[in-house]
Order: C-alpha cells, then sequence, then structure tokens
C-alpha cells in the first residue's frame, strides 16, 4: 500500500501495478458473477476474490481490503445488468414502466 486511506480503502491507494492486478481481478470477480451466479453467498464471493487474485500466474498477495475492494462489486454488476435488461423485458411482455 502506498498511500493511507482517507476513509474507504481505494485502488490508488496502492502503487500502480497493483492497481492493475486490482482492476484485473475485479474484471475475473464480474465474469464469475455473470457466468456462475449473480448473487453468490459470501463464502463463494470471498473464495473468487482469492482465486481471481491469482491473476496469469501472477499470485498478488491479497488482504482483507483488497478482498473487501472485489466483492463490493456484487451488486454493481447486477445492478448495471437489471437496468440493461430491464427495457427489453419490458417490451417482450408488454409491461409498463412505472
Amino acid at each position: 500500500k502506498v498511500h493511507d486511506s482517507k476513509g474507504r480503502v481505494a485502488a490508488h491507494d496502492y502503487e500502480d501495478a497493483v492497481q492493475q492486478l486490482i482492476k484485473y481481478a475485479i474484471g475475473d470477480f464480474h465474469s464469475r458473477l455473470a457466468s456462475y451466479d449473480a448473487y453468490p453467498d459470501c463464502v463463494t464471493q470471498v473464495l473468487w476474490a482469492k482465486e481471481a487474485c491469482k491473476y496469469h500466474e501472477t499470485e498478488m498477495a491479497f488482504n482483507s481490503d483488497i478482498i473487501q475492494m472485489i466483492t463490493c462489486h456484487t451488486s454493481h454488476l447486477t445492478s448495471k445488468v437489471k437496468a440493461k435488461v430491464r427495457p427489453l423485458v419490458e417490451s417482450i411482455y408488454g409491461f409498463k414502466s412505472s
């Protein structure tokens, strides 16, 4: 960690190489959410986040802050998917937005 966090920990608190690995780990985590389970339990989320830290045979030393940064994206992804799918479902089934 390069900088101390002012509140919630963020990727920019780490050096550039670690920031890049965090970015890839979040992408890997998103793909697992989209492929396997959009609402995994907490244990599964942590397991996937730890596995995502092993990106391209580069093991990033993960800690609870990095795991939290990765897993907090669960609701972000599901919200994005819901926002994209909602108009499609409305048009297919003839629902009206309220």
